[in-house]
């Protein structure tokens, strides 16, 4: 049976009970992404998450399950975001990253990339991850028509992950959360389009013996005796 409203506030409650003793930016953060959900997007999210059981799915032991006493699971907010138990603005995906614009941005178009592997700490973000990062604040830059554009790492949420953050003629970067509104996210996203991942071509082979073969005629011409002496 699909969860209704009354159930879906009461889930959204519990959940947040749970973050309660986290410092309050961070409680905010979570909540900006809990609170938006529709019942069918809350009831989906607590399914992948085991957090409740599908019909028709046998009762296994809480232990088993990893279940607190309230029946709700403890997830990595960035790891379900990541996976897309929870919806965003996603402007670039490939297998290992995801990237999306950020609902409590610092400034207009700020990106969060988002390793889709559990990193807890900076310091594992691959060099990799570094270099997407510089490729999607080029092009946000081109985008929105910023000045520039700055790369910061962070794990607030136990999730280490990467902030583009564009910069702007005239305005002063304060690092102030500035929350904003879905209809302004998605009128952003959409003039920043989706990015495509790059498809690296594989070199070509050339056949065995070629290069050989190449190196024995320049050999062999060197090889020969000059032949300049004139012929009666």
């Amino acid at each position: 049976m699909p969860i209704n409203d009354e159930q879906a506030k009461q889930i959204k409650e519990q959940i947040l009970k749970q973050v309660e003793n986290l410092p309050e930016e961070k409680r905010a953060e979570i909540k900006s992404y809990i609170e938006p959900m529709s019942n069918q997007e809350l009831e989906e999210f607590l399914i992948k998450n085991k957090m409740i059981r599908q019909e028709g799915e046998s009762e296994s032991s809480e232990d088993s399950a990893g279940e607190n006493s309230s029946g709700l699971g403890k997830e990595c907010i960035m790891c379900a975001l990541a996976n897309k138990k929870i919806s965003s603005l996603a402007i670039y995906e490939d297998k290992d990253y995801l990237a999306a614009l950020e609902i409590n941005p610092f400034t207009k178009g700020h990106t969060i990339l988002i390793p889709k592997q559990h990193l807890e700490e900076t310091k594992q973000i691959k060099n990799k991850a570094l270099t997407l990062a510089n490729r999607i604040g080029k092009h946000i830059v081109s985008k929105l028509e910023a000045e520039s554009y700055e790369i910061n790492t962070s794990a607030e949420l136990k999730h280490a992950i990467i902030n583009i953050i564009p910069k702007y003629k005239g305005e002063k970067l304060d690092y102030q959360r500035k929350p904003a509104k879905k209809e302004e996210l998605t009128e952003i996203a959409s003039k920043i389009g989706t990015i495509k991942p790059r498809i690296s071509k594989p070199r070509e082979k050339k056949p065995k013996g070629e290069k050989n073969n190449k190196e024995e005629k320049e050999v062999s011409k060197k090889s020969l005796p000059s032949m300049n002496r004139r012929i009666p």
